[in-house]
């Protein structure tokens, strides 16, 4: 077992947390609809920039997803909502919960660094450290904001594609509920209910969810393939935040979420199965000075990783635990009208465990960063960070964005230069993978103590333009990355090691339109160019098609009745190793969807997933479901 000396004050300090209720310092400010227009045009504001900003003001690409925004398209799983991102390819060994992972402009899944209400969520136990979107329900998500490009300055390792930061619903003044409940293909069943009340100082909600599905055949039914892999989950999450004084307040979080998917492994049906628990929870203190312009937060953040893995007989194959925990200090200062102040330091442990392996690293950071404002049309950033590594090479990264806008004619102008790391990941430093053959096991060393980070310098320009009193916005964006120093597995399963072997190079267009035709009438659409090449052997990278894109069609007739359709472009990739790369086709997937309002209180929806029934593959020998159907019931008070 991990050791449980640090467990207990981080334990405690969060489920008090978890109790309070009020509105704290950084709650959420108003966001408008990403893929509609709004005529009044309300600002969008970003959180995970450190500071709250208007979105026009951020010199980086940033796409911000409402509550609204995945409950008006019926999204399933986290994984539905950013296929529509620009510049971001999801791809799942599977559906209903299999093994989902980001690649952030060409940058592998564990170069993309996810945060749930501003924890980091990345596995430390797992192979490279990244975080498995498979299954990740978003009943409970307020927001979603992608931000593409390297944050390694905001936000230090793992950051090198960009950050995808997720906010869970919180407290409001007064009372409400909201719940659904849906069935459909596979034998699918998800619900999820949630109630948030509070008053003036006090302020709290509380949502549980679960799903259950017979799933398709993760190992492709189109091979001989016919044994269900069937998934099921349950998460529940609580949030809270108090006023104990006019400029000092207390919030906290915890979501805790257990998943059991059974498992193939692409080549036919194995009978396998896992078992993934995941607690994940902050508690901040925040405090105002200096008539409000000094904001100081101090925050305990904790994760808690338990995976299991059983084979067709029942026994264990891997049993993995991860801790990592964070105290972090916050300071912003509004310094002058024009200039706007950040900076901060974090500590932060992490340990990861499996039957064969156990490693214990840390790493202290300090960052700073400027927000200046010399015009009202321009504003610059700029920052610097430092993180003291443990067991690997320490870190250096900065970064510099501007925008300017000119309003007379709704162009907004950015730009974006900045560098990026990764840390390599426990089972990468000191990992060993062990196998038996005749009696004999043997233990093979993967893991690398010698690996230093990998880093990454990008850049980028774009032009965001607004047309007809906002009706329509149009955005256009250029992005080149190299990173060096990329980790991969070098070698045979039985003697191989981690090395740092490869640079790669990424550069690309994405492109988005959003219409609002009629009063009743938006349609969006996004497209994606990508070249994300190895620098050896100029090979495209695998699973990396070289174009993406969708199209959403919502219409509103009445006030009761909402349409929508969704149409995704997935273009060819590659997959597997050099000699024995496979070509994956293109896909063209739509998907159909209503909802009616039958009373104020209650709606009834459905939707139809694949209309076409296009048969295809993300991962080679992987499974994809065929045309399938849902229906359910919302209400809310």
């Amino acid at each position: 077992a991990m050791p449980r000396a640090t467990r207990a004050p981080f334990a405690l300090a969060l489920l008090a947390g978890s109790a309070l209720a009020a509105p704290a310092f950084g709650q959420d400010a108003q966001t408008a609809p990403s893929g509609t227009v709004s005529a009044q045009a309300q600002p969008v504001i970003v959180e995970s920039t450190r500071i709250p900003t208007e979105l026009d003001k951020i010199g980086a690409s940033v796409t911000v997803i409402t509550e609204e925004d995945i409950k008006e398209a019926q999204d399933r799983q986290v994984t539905d909502t950013l296929k529509r991102v620009p510049g971001l390819n999801v791809t799942q060994n599977g559906a209903f919960g299999a093994q989902a992972s980001v690649f952030l402009r060409g940058s592998a899944s564990q170069q993309t660094l996810v945060l749930i209400d501003g924890v980091e969520v990345n596995d430390p136990s797992k192979t490279q450290g990244a975080f498995d979107f498979g299954g990740l329900d978003p009943s409970n998500i307020e927001k979603i904001e992608v931000l593409r490009g390297p944050q390694s300055t905001l936000y230090g390792s793992d950051a090198i594609g960009g950050v995808i930061s997720i906010t869970t619903k919180s407290g409001k003044e007064g009372f409400s509920a909201d719940a659904f409940l849906e069935g459909g293909s596979y034998e699918t069943v998800r619900g999820s209910g949630t109630v948030r009340g509070g008053t003036e100082r006090a302020r709290g909600s509380l949502t549980v969810s679960g799903t259950d599905s017979e799933g398709i055949s993760i190992a492709d039914e189109n091979a001989g393939n016919d044994e269900q892999d069937g998934f099921s989950d349950v998460t529940v999450a609580t949030k809270g935040s108090v006023d104990l004084a006019e400029n000092f307040s207390l919030s906290g979080t915890v979501n805790v979420s257990q998943q059991s998917q059974e498992l193939d492994f692409g080549s036919g049906d194995t009978g396998d199965d896992s078992d993934t628990t995941r607690l994940n929870g902050r508690l901040r203190a925040s405090h105002t000075a200096l008539n409000g312009r000094l904001k100081n937060r101090v925050s305990l953040k904790t994760l808690r990783m338990h995976r299991q893995n059983f084979d067709a007989s029942g026994d264990l194959d891997l049993d993995a635990d991860s801790e990592r925990n964070v105290f972090a200090y916050q300071g912003t200062m509004d310094a002058a009208d024009w200039l706007v102040v950040t900076f901060g330091a974090e500590t932060e442990g992490t340990e990861a465990q499996t039957d064969d392996w156990s490693g214990d690293f840390r790493t202290t950071s300090g960052y700073a960063s400027a927000q200046i404002t010399p015009l009202d049309r321009l504003t610059i950033t700029g920052g610097a960070r430092y993180d003291a590594n443990s067991d690997t090479e320490n870190a250096a990264t900065g970064r510099v964005s501007a925008s300017y806008r000119l309003r007379e004619t709704g162009t907004t102008i950015r730009g974006l230069w900045g560098q990026g790391f990764r840390t390599p990941s426990a089972n990468e430093l000191v990992g060993i993978y062990s196998f038996s053959f005749n009696g004999t096991t043997t233990n093979n060393q993967v893991g690398n103590p010698n690996l230093v980070p990998e880093e990454s310098e990008s850049w980028e320009v774009g032009v965001d333009q607004t047309l007809f009193n906002n009706r329509i916005k149009g955005s256009v964006t250029y992005f080149n990355q190299n990173i060096e120093n990329n980790i991969f597995y070098s070698g045979s399963i039985f003697r191989g090691q981690y090395q740092n072997i490869d640079e790669t190079e990424h550069q690309g267009v994405e492109t988005s339109l959003t219409a609002r035709m009629t009063d009743w009438a938006t349609l969006s659409a996004n497209y994606t160019y990508l070249d994300a090449v190895n620098v050896t052997d100029n090979e495209q990278l695998v699973r990396r098609p070289r174009h993406t894109g969708s199209a959403t069609l919502q219409l509103a007739p009445t006030d009761k009745l909402d349409l929508g359709t969704t149409v995704r472009y997935r273009g060819q990739s590659e997959d597997g190793r050099v000699p024995n790369r496979v070509t994956l086709g293109d896909a063209v997937i739509v998907d159909v969807r209503g909802s009616y309002k039958v009373t104020e209180c209650a709606s009834i929806y459905g939707r139809i997933e694949n209309l076409l029934n296009d048969q295809y593959q993300v991962a080679d020998g992987f499974g994809t479901p065929d045309i399938s159907g849902f229906a359910g019931v919302r209400v809310s008070f």
